[in-house]
């Protein structure tokens, strides 16, 4: 992931640290494989590393387009603000997401 050698990892991840449900979020250009939903997850493929999200968020994530913006509480619809916040916390720290603003 880039970041090390430009000298901000420090202050990128305290600033997800501080990311709030209102906060714009958007796809990197990370390289994403979705795979098949299977019991209400879907295996993603990251820049090479592989994880499950419940299929409402490959849903959110598969729909958002390069340069779209998503509000961190909506990355995960149908559950509260403070948990969507989180997960998009999580595919922030992979690579999958950024801080829009």
């Amino acid at each position: 992931m880039p970041g090390n050698s430009a000298g901000n990892t420090f202050r990128t991840t305290a600033r997800l640290d501080a990311l709030e449900p209102d906060t714009p979020m958007r796809r990197t250009a990370a390289t994403v494989e979705f795979g098949t939903p299977d019991r209400g997850r879907v295996r993603l493929t990251v820049n090479g590393h592989r994880i499950a999200v419940p299929e409402p968020v490959a849903v959110s994530l598969a729909d958002l387009t390069m340069g779209e913006q998503i509000a961190a509480a909506n990355v995960f619809p149908g559950v509260p603000a403070e948990r969507a916040t989180c997960t998009a916390q999580g595919l922030a720290r992979i690579g999958l997401l950024e801080v829009a603003a």
